[in-house]
Formats: C-alpha cells, structure tokens, sequence
C-alpha cells in the first residue's frame, strides 16, 4: 500500500484512508490513489481526471476521500518540510 497510516499524525487522516479503502475496495483504492497523484501532480483538467476515474469506479465522486487524502499528505509534507 502506498500511504502508511500509523505514519500520519493525525487520526481523522487514518479514519480517511480506511473509509475511502472500504468504500473502493484495496485494489481500486490503490489504482485511484496513483492516478490522482500523477494527474494532480501534471495538473489534468477536471474532465480528464473524472473521465480516466470512471473507467475505475462506477461513480468518480467515490474517489472525492482519495482526493482528500493526497491534498492532507501534501499539507503534512509541505509542513515537515517546513521544519527542517
């Protein structure tokens, strides 16, 4: 699995990742996680990003947790970051 949850600090981030994990199932879980990394990181249109998502889920607003957890761990890293 890419994101490690007893290496986030803060337990609503964990609870976050389970709830996307059991609403997607692991495998799909892992596919949307690398693709919005990789979109969001090359700056795809929405329409793009929903499109390629809805060939992985029924349903792309399904991957809005998954959204939610690499915009936390972008927050989480840009603080470390911070910090040293």
């Amino acid at each position: 699995m890419m994101v490690e949850p007893k290496d986030w600090k803060d337990r609503e981030l964990e609870e976050l990742l389970v709830s996307a994990v059991q609403k997607l199932g692991a495998d799909a879980f892992e596919e949307v996680y690398s693709y919005l990394k990789s979109a969001r990181q090359q700056k795809a249109s929405e329409a793009e990003v929903r499109a390629a998502l809805e060939k992985v889920v029924p349903r792309a607003s399904d991957c809005f947790e998954v959204d939610q957890l690499l915009y936390f761990e972008k927050l989480i890293a840009m603080g470390e970051g911070a910090h040293h």
